[in-house]
């Protein structure tokens, strides 16, 4: 069994990740394993709590994912926004990256990482 608790912490600490509202959340998994050997309903209450705070916390990021996509074809594209406004996600990422620098797709990958 692989343990991440050295990962985990990393991105607990980090003061890069603390700062700002896009801090990503945490699966508190040592707060749940210790409600285990409590009630069942204890233990599922908080493990729901979690899947909807990471659930709401991935939409989030996936949300300000295509936000800033679009908003940046929007911007920078010579393209008619009407056709933009249409076009499948694939062709979106695909348009992304031959409008955008090298540079600015750089940074929208790291953004979605963290």
């Amino acid at each position: 069994m692989v343990k991440f608790g050295r990962h985990l912490q990393f991105y607990l600490e980090c003061d890069e990740l603390k700062s700002g509202a896009s801090k990503p959340y945490i699966v508190p998994y040592k707060d749940i394993r210790g409600a285990i050997g409590d009630s069942q309903e204890e233990f599922q209450k908080l493990w729901l709590n979690s899947l909807k705070a990471v659930s709401d916390d991935y939409t989030q990021r996936l949300h300000s994912l295509w936000q800033q996509i679009f908003s940046d074809l929007f911007r920078f594209s010579r393209q008619d926004q009407n056709v933009l406004r249409g076009l499948p996600r694939e062709d979106a990422v695909q348009l992304y990256l031959s409008t955008m620098s090298e540079k600015k797709s750089r940074d929208l990958l790291t953004n979605l990482k963290r």
